[in-house]
């Protein structure tokens, strides 16, 4: 007893234990969310904490994997691995929100797009806005558009690019995220650099700045103020450029263009030699592409067409159209392999879509297959218990038959032998067929006899009795009793009462002559039964209903008492 008392306790402190690890992990996955948006580092701090093996239940592996995913992206570091949010991926796919699952399918877009692959990074992203689309979080939807935006950036598709950018800026707008919207202005301005739409350009650039300086961020719109003075540089517009402008620009340059800054400067100034200087030095920095270098040279072109150095400002105008050519020829051959790309990614998400298609209709029609084997299946299994039910009823209802059977055969078996005996005293022994109707008799007689005996043997057995008594209705049956022998032994003992009753009653059957002979001779209805062998216990009072019926007796008048009075009649006339 005491061991099994220390079992009990053992196992409830096990499970306490258990209960209180779960708790923690629960209460750390609460604080992690908690300050995820404000301090990424602090949550990523919590998750890592957090012990794996302890970590039980689909929805706590799913949180988790979503929340670390989450933190290391907004910790900017990169997973190109979807091991850790396919976790999530699969369980918020069938649970959890709507906000959820955008959360889960955006994370997954992530990690694809960090390990270049832009297919699998789109359909991700488009599962995600379709679940955010169910949210109130706009916040989630500028996200999911703004890499939307970056992927089609990155295929040239610049006119998808700028309406996912302008509708993050518009989210992000909503959400009250103003540095995120800044963000998604300045990526418009370098989509429409690429489709040299310089009005549209300019109108971004000063759009962001404008809210940067909102935000009171001095290094963010020097940035920008840089970029949008080098993009006037690359569409050749210099007569607008003021020296405050430059003066401005040089201010808050970034390395790669302060000498670009300062040689436009220069060239306000009319100090061409300085200008010339500076430009030259530019053309040095290893950080400058192929159009800012195309710039350069075109601005140095036209510095020494201004010195009248017209041989050298050709040269510079050569050297601008060969980069500009090779920039084209590249640029063309990308766009190409980017529509190729796209072409080929279009065909790979078709035929996804049309797998996908094909296997959810497989999968309905397995489900409905499965579904009508079950329903039928439990139809035959209904069936089955029916019949079953109906067989062991049928069976009880025959043993019951056959037990009043057998209690009919105990109580009626002694008058039956007490007749026979009298009868076989008033035998004729001259008379043949008096003989053979008391060797049939007696016959049967002893077959009743052995069925009384099988009954006492298997009292407590009925279906061993139910078996002997069916063998005994079987051998009764396929042995003709001799009725005819017992119809000639009443009308010769009677007064002639058989052809009494062919000639009054003609529509009486050779049946109904037997029972009126069998109750001539003194049987009564149950041992009738079992001369005839009959299992019904009602069968025998069916066939005395119908011969009332022939005999036209009235309801007051019992057959009994009909031949006895018919006797005496018979006995009189004779």
């Amino acid at each position: 007893m005491k061991t099994r008392n220390l079992t009990v306790v053992c196992m409830l402190a096990g499970l306490l234990c258990w209960g209180c690890k779960q708790t923690d992990v629960t209460q750390v996955l609460d604080r992690a969310e908690t300050c995820m948006a404000e301090r990424p580092d602090s949550s990523l701090y919590l998750l890592r904490t957090l012990d794996k093996r302890h970590i039980s239940g689909s929805l706590r592996k799913a949180r988790y994997a979503l929340l670390y995913s989450q933190a290391l992206d907004k910790n900017y570091i990169d997973v190109d691995n979807d091991s850790l949010i396919r976790v999530a991926v699969d369980y918020y796919k069938g649970h959890g929100t709507s906000h959820e699952k955008a959360l889960a399918y955006f994370y997954l877009g992530r990690v694809y797009d960090n390990a270049g692959d832009e297919t699998r990074a789109t359909e991700a992203f488009v599962e995600a806005e379709t679940h955010a689309l169910d949210t109130d979080d706009h916040y989630i939807c500028g996200l999911i558009y703004s890499y939307l935006g970056n992927l089609y950036f990155s295929q040239y598709s610049f006119d998808e690019a700028l309406a996912m950018y302008d509708k993050s800026e518009k989210c992000y707008a909503q959400a009250g995220q103003l540095r995120n919207e800044g963000y998604m202005v300045e990526a418009k301005a370098r989509v429409y650099i690429l489709q040299e739409d310089k009005n549209a350009c300019f109108n971004e650039y000063e759009r962001a700045i404008k809210l940067f300086k909102g935000l009171n961020d001095v290094d963010y719109v020097a940035i920008l103020t840089c970029d949008y003075l080098m993009a006037k540089f690359q569409f050749g517009i210099y007569e607008s450029l003021t020296i405050e402008d430059l003066k401005s620009g040089l201010q808050n340059f970034y390395s790669s263009n302060e000498l670009t800054f300062r040689s436009l400067m220069y060239y306000k100034m009319n100090n061409l030699d300085s200008a010339r200087y500076c430009a030259i030095r530019a053309l040095e920095n290893d950080e400058l592409n192929a159009k800012q270098m195309a710039g350069i040279k075109f601005f140095l072109s036209r510095i020494e067409n201004k010195c009248n150095n017209y041989k050298q400002a050709y040269e510079y105008m050569n050297g601008y159209a060969a980069l500009m050519d090779s920039i084209y020829l590249i640029e063309r051959e990308n766009l190409v392999q980017k529509i190729e790309k796209r072409y080929n990614n279009t065909l790979l998400k078709n035929s996804l879509i049309a797998e996908e298609t094909y296997h959810k209709y497989q999968l309905r029609i397995i489900a409905i297959i499965i579904i009508f084997g079950v329903i039928l299946f439990i139809y035959s299994v209904i069936i089955l218990i029916k019949k079953r039910k109906q067989i062991v009823i049928k069976k009880d209802q025959e043993i019951k038959a056959y037990k009043v059977m057998a209690e009919d055969l105990s109580s009626n078996y002694d008058e039956l032998k007490v007749l026979f005996d009298r009868l076989s005293s008033e035998q004729d022994q001259n008379d043949d067929t008096e003989t053979r109707f008391i060797q049939a008799l007696d016959c049967r007689l002893k077959g009743l006899g052995q069925l009384l005996e099988e009954a006492y043997l298997f009292a407590n057995k009925p279906e061993r009795f139910l078996r002997k008594f069916q063998d005994y209705v079987r051998e009764s049956t396929s042995k003709e009793f001799a009725f005819s022998d017992l119809r000639y032994v009443v009308n010769k003992k009677f007064h002639g009462i058989v052809d009494y009753l062919k000639r009054t009653y003609p529509e009486l059957s050779e049946s109904d002559l037997d029972l009126c002979s069998m109750i001539c001779f003194g049987f009564c209805s149950n041992s009738i039964r079992q001369i005839y062998a009959h299992t019904n216990p009602d069968s025998i009072y069916s066939k005395r209903s119908k011969l009332r019926t022939k005999l036209r007796l009235g309801p007051s008048i019992q057959i009994e008492g009909f031949i006895r009075n018919l006797l005496v009649e018979l006995s009189k006339e004779k």
